[in-house]
């Protein structure tokens, strides 16, 4: 079986999947089970999402698409993210024009405030305006690093007083 959680974005607010918590999914060796996100809590923007095996192993995988409409826009596979820590390091970051979102996830029951840097090939530098998040307890909270990545490639180094999660979509 597997167990999920939802964290949405609004401060305190944690989304309840109906019955997840109680009796989680069951997943039958050598099968897969699909749940759409949007669909289980209607109205959360952005997740965080806490799959949890109590027997067996299992390999847990989120693909984001997005749609206008009809119109496919695109999907990407999103990668796992390292365990809560009070240090992240987020590699491959692409350079050029568009959204770089960073979301960092605050699991715990304290607020984080988060110090954001860039490592790019000419060195390290706190991006202007974007160098600090502040992240509400049990809350994803997103900023978009477009601005300072459009020249370079980078990673993000996150520094938080509590520990943290994230990932850049």
């Amino acid at each position: 079986f597997e167990r999920v959680r939802i964290v949405a974005s609004g401060g305190f607010t944690v989304a309840k999947i109906e019955g997840f918590e109680r009796r989680g999914v069951p997943v039958d060796a050598g099968t897969q089970v699909v749940r759409l996100l949007d669909a289980l809590a209607p109205g959360v923007t952005r997740f965080a999402v806490h799959v949890h095996a109590r027997s067996g192993r299992i390999a847990a995988a989120v693909r984001d698409q997005q749609v206008d409409g009809l119109t496919p826009r695109g999907a990407d596979w999103l990668p796992q993210a390292a365990a809560p820590a009070r240090q992240q390091v987020l590699p491959g970051v692409a350079a050029g024009v568009g959204e770089r979102l960073l979301q960092v996830v605050a699991p715990g029951d304290s607020d984080a405030i988060v110090k954001i840097r860039l490592v790019t090939d000419s060195g390290s530098f706190a991006p202007t305006g974007l160098d600090v998040l502040e992240v509400p307890a049990g809350s994803v909270a997103q900023i978009d690093l477009g601005p300072a990545t459009d020249a370079a490639a980078a990673a993000v180094s996150l520094d938080a007083d509590v520990p943290v999660t994230a990932g850049v979509l």
